[in-house]
C-alpha cells in the first residue's frame, strides 16, 4: 500500500470519528433544550415566572413527550456534566 492511501484512511477515520462525535453532543444538546423548553412551559403550574398560564396550558399537549423525559431524567438524576465529559471521553 502506498503512503497516501494509508494517509487518506487514517484522515477518513478521524472526519467519521468526529462527525459521530458532533451527532451525540448534538442529540445531548437537543434534549437539553427540550428540557429547558418543558420547564419553561410548566414554571407558572408550579409558581415560578414564566408565560402566562393561559399559554402554557395551551402548549401542554405539544410537549408531552418532553414532559415524559423529564420526569424519567429526574428519577434518574443524572449529573449532566459527567454525561457530556463521558461523550468528549473526558476524565
Amino acid at each position: 500500500m502506498r503512503l497516501r492511501d494509508i494517509f487518506k484512511k487514517v484522515i477518513t477515520g478521524i472526519s467519521e470519528t468526529f462527525k459521530e462525535r458532533s451527532a451525540e453532543l448534538i442529540k445531548l444538546e437537543l434534549r437539553e433544550l427540550e428540557n429547558a423548553f418543558t420547564l419553561l412551559i410548566i414554571s407558572p403550574l408550579i409558581g415560578l415566572p414564566g408565560p402566562s398560564t393561559i399559554t402554557s396550558l395551551r402548549l401542554l399537549p405539544y410537549i408531552e413527550r418532553e414532559l415524559a423525559q423529564s420526569l424519567n431524567i429526574s428519577r434518574r438524576l443524572d449529573d449532566m456534566l459527567a454525561e457530556m465529559l463521558g461523550y468528549l471521553d473526558i476524565t
